[in-house]
């Protein structure tokens, strides 16, 4: 509940960056019993904007949650290109 409630304020603030123009979140579907898991795809305008922020924000936004949650924060990254460009 408590990651539930922190990622919108985290996805806010990861758009105030300007290297993104949208987030889009999603509820990944586990088998019965299993925990909840959450996947936040940022939608970046261009691959220089996406290096930008992996230079100059995420080093900073990733250690909030890890601060906050400690071992229990596993952040994963994947880069998606659209097949169609």
């Amino acid at each position: 509940q408590a990651y539930r409630d922190w990622m919108p304020g985290h996805i806010q603030d990861v758009l105030a960056t300007g290297c993104f123009t949208e987030a889009r979140r999603y509820v990944i579907e586990t088998a019965p019993g299993e925990p909840l898991q959450w996947s936040t795809h940022y939608i970046a305008p261009d691959r220089a904007s996406l290096e930008r922020y992996f230079k100059d924000h995420a080093p900073g936004l990733r250690k909030h949650g890890l601060d906050r949650f400690g071992a229990g924060f596993k952040p994963s990254r994947r880069i998606l290109t659209p097949a169609n460009r």
